[in-house]
């Protein structure tokens, strides 16, 4: 009783180190579990090698993969068939080739071929893609998330699951932008669960105008995939003519715009309207004017939500005399709600404590809120302090 419940457990421990090992000893053979080593992509013409004993998967293990110790090459595809006539295996510069023969590959078509190479004591899963035409993949990918934040590389990615292409890193040629391919420095291309992902450094899209972007993606057996990405607009506060800077320029349009000598932006009222009345007034363009002359500056926080999410400021600390008042033109339509007033703990400090504010609303579109900081029974009195939020809500 007591070997056969030791025979179980050794069973199990065993069956952990399989699962998890990148390559374990069964049986007396080393087994790759975790990759598939590739030929050389074959095109239609020629042979086609694969390098054993030098590269990420058999270097460690150069002594189990020599040609003197090779049996033979097994198809993993039951109704495709190899020979020991349709390859040789040879010994170039210490380490082990196996080259299938042209005559061979001419037997077939354009796919992926997995094939087990096995040694005396090693068994190595090792992969041939034949392409022989490329076809034009109409398609359009978005990137994760495709409406990029600049906090990350967006990825696409490339599945062979449900598609009649097959897809491997083995097989990228390149991504261009408006015709131009860009540097490898820009991009980074790996295999990602079971599939192709492609990133896009955030360095290159920084250098890119807000709007939707379009980059097309090569491989050697397919091309015209097209990937989408979104780069929203920076909205910087007070910048009404939107060319990145706060500047006098600036100033004299919403002067301009306040006093009817030309049409207003509707679409542009939230970047310029900093008392947030809902209109362009003098006395915006006043302080636009001041903010691009570096006397004032203005503390702005920028929030993207969905539709009806909810964003909860950080505890805003209100004293005995002062509070925070949440100012909004009477038309927005992004609702804005405080929490109860948590007192001090001090009796003296009346009217003192803390409170969170939440926004929220149901409608897309970009929304400008003003906190001010000021008497509790005089809310339009001249504030003492000023925090600005930009909101995009998708």
């Amino acid at each position: 009783m007591k070997i056969s419940v030791l025979k179980k457990l050794l069973s199990f421990i065993m069956s952990i180190v399989l699962v998890f090992s990148l390559a374990v000893i069964s049986s007396a053979k080393i087994v790759i579990l975790d990759s598939w080593l590739p030929f050389d992509v074959w095109t239609g013409s020629g042979t086609a090698s694969v390098t054993l004993g030098d590269n990420y998967m058999t270097g460690d293990i150069q002594e189990y993969v020599k040609a003197e110790d090779f049996s033979e090459l097994i198809s993993r595809h039951p109704d495709i068939a190899v020979t020991e006539n349709d390859y040789t295996v040879s010994t170039v510069d210490g380490v082990t080739v196996i080259t299938l023969n042209e005559a061979y590959l001419k037997t077939l078509k354009d796919d992926a071929y997995y094939f087990f190479a096995e040694f005396n004591d090693a068994q190595i899963p090792v992969v041939l893609y034949v392409v022989t035409e490329k076809v034009t993949v109409n398609t359009v990918l978005e990137f994760r998330d495709w409406s990029w934040n600049e906090e990350g590389d967006p990825m696409a990615v490339f599945s062979s699951f449900g598609s009649d292409v097959f897809f491997s890193p083995v097989l990228f040629e390149s991504v261009s932008y408006k015709g131009e391919k860009l540097d490898s420095s820009f991009y980074s291309v790996n295999s990602f669960a079971g599939a192709v992902s492609l990133s896009v450094s955030k360095d290159f899209l920084r250098t890119l105008p807000s709007g939707t972007h379009y980059f097309e993606a090569e491989f050697l057996n397919a091309g015209g995939i097209m990937l989408k990405i979104d780069i929203p607009p920076v909205y910087t506060l007070g910048d009404y003519n939107g060319d990145g800077k706060v500047s006098a320029a600036d100033a004299r349009d919403v002067l301009r715009a306040a006093a009817k000598l030309e049409n207003t932006v509707e679409s542009k009222i939230f970047i310029a309207d900093i008392d947030t009345d809902g209109r362009l007034t003098a006395g915006d363009a006043r302080r636009i004017l001041r903010v691009g002359a570096k006397v004032e500056t203005l503390n702005v926080i920028t929030v993207e939500l969905g539709k009806n999410e909810v964003f909860e400021t950080p505890v805003m600390t209100n004293n005995g005399m002062y509070q925070w008042v949440c100012d909004m033109p009477e038309n927005s339509k992004l609702v804005c709600e405080k929490s109860d007033n948590i007192p001090n703990s001090d009796p003296f400090l009346v009217g003192g404590g803390t409170q969170r504010f939440t926004f929220s609303s149901e409608h897309a579109g970009v929304y400008t809120a003003r906190f001010k900081y000021v008497v509790g029974w005089e809310s339009d009195s001249t504030p003492t302090d000023e925090i600005f939020y930009i909101i995009t809500v998708k």
